[in-house]
């Protein structure tokens, strides 16, 4: 029988997000009246002109970096072959891993202090940031990023669709269990 799970998981705003709205908006100002002020140096009839162009690329150019910033990521578990897609406010995709549950090292409940003196050739946090949410961790030999940790935010549905592929002695340990 095969096993398919998908699973989307929302990124949650932290602080460093929503200074980052207020930058994209002060810049915006700033480039609205630089903008203008070149425009209007050119002589005002073209001001005029350019005005309710520089008006509009301005707050579009505003909206489309601000809605960048919501970020979406898709696990999906297909018979022990996992990939999780990062998807950006609905209209790009991008792959950021496939790897099979098999080539899984190790797997737990992600804690930062036990990583931090760790090296990893690639470190992908594909997790919601949310600290009410349970956060895993994987580690595995990946073939282009070499020894790399995943850290995500898999609901109960998504372990178990990884568990019977893990190894025995990998799932043992993550789930205290054979």
């Amino acid at each position: 029988m095969d096993v398919f799970i998908e699973q989307i998981v929302k990124k949650k705003w932290n602080n460093t997000d929503y200074l980052k709205v207020a930058g994209i908006i002060v810049g915006g100002i700033v480039l609205f009246i630089v903008l203008n002020y070149v425009a209007m140096i050119l002589g005002f009839q073209i001001w005029l002109m350019l005005f309710t162009i520089i008006t509009a690329g301005v707050i579009f150019l505003m909206w489309y970096l601000i809605s960048s910033m919501r970020v979406e990521f898709e696990y999906s578990v297909t018979n022990g072959y996992v990939v999780i897609d990062k998807i950006v406010s609905r209209r790009r995709r991008k792959r950021m891993i496939t790897f099979e549950s098999r080539d899984v090292e190790a797997m737990q409940i992600y804690k930062e202090e036990q990583y931090a003196q760790r090296t990893f050739g690639k470190v992908l946090r594909l997790d919601d940031a949310n600290p009410e949410h349970e956060i895993w961790c994987a580690e595995l030999t990946h073939k282009d990023f070499g020894q790399t940790l995943v850290v995500f935010s898999p609901d109960e549905r998504t372990l178990a669709a990884m568990k019977p592929f893990l190894r025995r002695q990998v799932a043992f340990h993550a789930f205290n269990r054979a």
